[in-house]
């Protein structure tokens, strides 16, 4: 903080001497009048005190002090003037000037942290978001952690849980009941495992079309065999992981086996039927919590 050192200053005054003196003589004249006596000069002014040098910035030290001014001026005598002032004070050094300490931040805050992640919000790190995920059914061996929407289709995250986990035939990816909702591509996805099965906690995505559902609506399932089991394949095919968004209501197939999807999944206790995630207009659905077979384990958000 700057200072400023004031300095005083004092004013001499002279003195005024004034005499009257009549001289009388006797006889009839008039006295005369007594002259008029001189006056004192005027004391000189006082020089006035140097101004005090202005403190450096912030950072930096002080300013010196200025030098105090000179003295006040001798006061006149009678009829002459008073000597002049002393001269001014020296006016102290301005202190050096301190460097600004760096800006922290927009409005002292920094940078506003990336959101991290919900609804409508910029997508988070999967790998951290999606650690906890897992089911609270002991016995299923694989989850589905996301789903990443990109108009007709979807990539679909897995994730080993409990035990290894092999893609091989018969298992299908289903947005549906019928015989053309389901594609085999998943049984091309290899892991680290035992004969190239996803080991515990590894992850694959792969992409499949949406078919009759969207990003706004629909089911996804990993079916053993055509959920119909019209195909030759299993009669009662098995759901091992399914996710219902958008209170998508899941429909029967047209022959075959009567039960839907989420039904099914029910059964196998992978879902709790009736739960269905809302993604709002957002284009990404992950999972964060330890229990993906409810809606409340998902949230959402777009990239």
């Amino acid at each position: 903080m700057s200072r400023t050192a004031r300095c005083l200053f004092a004013i001499g005054l002279g003195v005024s001497l004034a005499a009257a003196c009549g001289d009388d003589d006797g006889g009839d004249g008039t006295a005369g009048t007594g002259g008029a006596a001189g006056r004192g000069g005027t004391g000189g002014t006082a020089g006035r005190g140097g101004t005090a040098g202005v403190g450096g910035a912030a950072g930096g030290g002080s300013g010196g002090q200025a030098t105090g001014g000179g003295g006040a001026g001798s006061g006149g005598v009678a009829g002459t003037a008073g000597t002049g002032g002393g001269t001014a004070g020296t006016a102290g050094t301005a202190g050096t000037g301190g460097e600004e300490p760096p800006d922290g931040g927009v409005d002292g805050g920094g940078d506003a942290a990336p959101d991290g992640g919900g609804g409508s919000g910029t997508c988070p790190n999967f790998t951290t978001a999606s650690a906890g995920a897992n089911s609270g059914n002991i016995n299923q061996e694989v989850i589905i952690t996301r789903l990443v929407f990109d108009g007709p289709e979807v990539a679909v995250t897995f994730r080993a849980i409990n035990q290894e986990f092999n893609f091989g035939d018969p298992l299908l990816l289903c947005t549906g009941s019928e015989f053309d909702d389901c594609d085999d591509v998943v049984q091309g996805i290899t892991g680290t495992g035992t004969a190239g099965a996803l080991a515990v906690g590894e992850e694959a995505t792969v992409t499949t079309a949406l078919g009759l559902v969207d990003a706004s609506s629909g089911e996804i399932a990993l079916v053993n065999g055509f959920p119909s089991g019209l195909d030759g394949g299993v009669l009662s095919p098995i759901v091992r992981t399914y996710v219902n968004w958008g209170d998508y209501n899941s429909l029967d197939p047209t022959s075959g086996v009567t039960q839907d999807l989420e039904t099914r999944a029910d059964d196998e206790a992978v879902w709790v039927s009736g739960d269905s995630i809302d993604p709002g207009t957002d284009t990404t659905i992950f999972a964060t919590g330890a229990d993906i077979r409810t809606a409340a384990a998902f949230d959402v958000c777009t990239q």
